[in-house]
């Protein structure tokens, strides 16, 4: 029993640490989108309306 209760918890923690990794990931993620996005509009803003 000690020895599934070790396991499980190794588990879970490891499971936490994938989680971290991934949230931090995905805020990167979608720093770079949020960017492109931008870019996007700022490009197609500025063929829109000629300066």
């Amino acid at each position: 029993r000690t020895r599934r209760r070790l396991g499980s918890s190794a588990l879970t923690a490891s499971m936490a640490a994938m989680v971290r990794r991934n949230r931090s990931a995905l805020i990167g993620l979608l720093h770079q989108v949020d960017e492109g996005v931008a870019g996007v509009c700022a490009s197609t803003r500025g063929n829109q309306t000629p300066t």
